[in-house]
């Protein structure tokens, strides 16, 4: 995976949180969109998805550690990830959402702080 590289303690995360960021996502998406509910095995479904997903944010992490990373840039993308995620939970809550709105809101809540912690 390193293709003979060497990689900062800032990549490292950037590829480690992209893995279990993805596992989440891909969890929490398969939820939302009933995805695999007929085939009568929703377990199995969404460990799938959380494969998927684990393995697509792998992916991602991986491409993004191809840049300059502080730990202190990855640490706060990995920390706005989760007050994000809090964040769209409370919203929710507080709109009186309930269900996949719910969870769409708290999905959503932690991909923008994200975006927003990682960009800065």
């Amino acid at each position: 995976m390193s293709e003979g590289r060497d990689i900062t303690e800032g990549q490292v995360r950037a590829i480690t949180f992209g893995g279990w960021w993805g596992t989440w996502q891909g969890a929490g998406w398969r939820d939302v969109f009933d995805i695999g509910e007929a085939s009568g095995d929703p377990d199995q479904e969404t460990f799938a998805a959380m494969v998927a997903g684990g393995l697509a944010g792998l992916a991602l992490g991986s491409i993004v550690s191809h840049r300059d990373i502080s730990p202190g840039t990855a640490t706060a993308a990995n920390l706005g990830a989760l007050w994000g995620t809090w964040f769209g939970l409370a919203s929710g809550v507080l709109l009186d959402f309930k269900g996949d709105r719910l969870l769409t809101s708290t999905l959503i809540g932690g991909n923008l702080g994200l975006i927003y912690t990682a960009t800065q």
